[in-house]
């Protein structure tokens, strides 16, 4: 029982028992019980962050297998994983800000109060960045549910180019290896991202305005739109980013950090990483459109039991 930055620490123990810094996968099958703030876990995986739900996914047994992010620092030593969310720039800096006011405001108002500041600063940053794109194709624009086919029929992933590029202003980075779905993007902040297809949607802002990032914030995961629709994103598929921070603007406002599933990273230079399917966890999938509300519970859940095997841990 926790929340993401709780369950991805047990995740990191065991898809790395030897702490040798490499991710290997494991036949332990893991439930999570939502308790924090976010659960994007939970939330993706089921359509809501009720415990009972996630606890009924628990006893009914089903399975699936899920990718998980690697961030290690340029020694390649791996500094923490994540099922959620890598952010550099304005979302981490906003997230970092908003653990400033957790004390005196509720729920996720610390997370609006810390995005609304930062959109007056409007900060930028220089950074380097190499992207190693997958030799599969990208997924159709389509919501990944139970038994996805975009997840059942991909291939093992494997990086096949690099793509080299130095932005001279950057106002953030997000690489998602899903859905991501929160209370506060119930639609999800990558609308068309799946668990286990071997690839992180990663999405580069460069040239935006206030107004812009006001409308992207309310607009995505409410609605149908996805941050790839604005012009100032730039989205594609890739299996590894390699992120090197070099210096703030010429104003002096860009001091940005790295962050992975809500816990904070002080590196200079990062590499993140896709790896197919080596995580397995109770749940189904979502199994409605894509809506803010899903269908009865009971009526999608009660399929085919299945028995838990000795390996299995519910956290």
């Amino acid at each position: 029982m926790g929340g993401d930055g709780t369950f991805t620490e047990v995740v990191k123990g065991v898809l790395d028992p030897e702490e040798d810094s490499q991710i290997r996968p494991n036949d332990v099958c893991l439930g999570v019980i939502p308790s924090g703030t976010g659960n994007a876990l939970a939330y993706s995986l089921h359509g809501n962050d009720d415990r009972e739900t996630a606890f009924l996914h628990v006893l009914i047994g089903g399975q699936r297998n899920i990718d998980v992010l690697s961030l290690k620092n340029k020694e390649n030593k791996l500094l923490g994983v994540s099922l959620t969310m890598f952010a550099f720039g304005f979302f981490a800096d906003g997230i970092k800000d908003s653990e400033n006011y957790r004390k005196w405001l509720p729920g996720t108002l610390p997370y609006t109060f810390a995005f609304m500041k930062r959109i007056m600063k409007m900060s930028k940053y220089s950074c380097q960045m190499e992207i190693s794109k997958s030799e599969n194709p990208p997924f159709e624009q389509v919501v990944c549910k139970s038994n996805c086919e975009s997840c059942s029929n991909y291939p093992e992933s494997k990086e096949i180019e690099l793509v080299s590029s130095e932005e001279p202003v950057i106002f953030g980075v997000q690489c998602h290896n899903h859905v991501s779905k929160t209370t506060m993007s119930p639609r999800g902040a990558c609308l068309y991202g799946h668990f286990a297809n071997g690839q992180m949607e990663v999405h580069v802002i460069r040239d935006v305005t206030r107004s812009e990032v006001g409308e992207m914030l309310k607009e995505t995961g409410k609605s149908d739109s996805d941050k790839s629709d604005f012009d100032c994103v730039q989205a594609m598929r890739a299996k590894q980013l390699k992120l090197s921070f070099a210096k703030a603007d010429e104003n002096g406002q860009g001091e940005s950090c790295f962050i992975l599933d809500g816990e904070v990273f002080q590196q200079e230079d990062v590499t993140v990483t896709c790896h197919q399917r080596v995580l397995t966890i109770f749940g189904r999938g979502i199994e409605y459109d894509g809506g803010t509300k899903p269908e009865p519970l009971l009526d999608n859940m009660i399929q085919q039991p299945r028995n838990h095997c000795s390996n299995c841990v519910v956290m």
